[in-house]
């Protein structure tokens, strides 16, 4: 489902790092974690779309690679799947020990 990107509460924190870009995390003061994604409608307008709900920082960051791995969808050989798979996690986790 699609959400108005001002729909976030005020009370909310986000997560933002250009590394994660199009996603981004935000918890709440209730505790949790969101995962969202920006994405843009077909008339240019701009929407966020609820990923999941991980429990921790590191899951959603793990979420985050799964995501962008799903964005192509056909991979010719395992080591090309493999080999973008490293590139998006060694680029995500540079800053964190996960």
């Amino acid at each position: 489902m699609l959400r108005n990107p001002n729909s976030i509460s005020d009370k909310d924190s986000i997560i933002e790092d250009k590394n994660l870009e199009p996603f981004f995390i935000t918890t709440s003061t209730h505790g949790g974690y969101t995962l969202f994604e920006r994405v843009e409608s077909e008339k240019g307008k701009e929407y966020i779309r609820t990923v999941c709900y991980p429990s921790t920082v590191k899951s959603a960051i793990q979420r985050v690679v799964t995501e962008k791995m799903n964005k192509k969808k056909k991979y010719s050989a395992l080591d090309e799947y493999l080999n973008r798979f490293e590139e998006i996690s060694s680029i995500i986790t540079s800053k964190i020990n996960i």
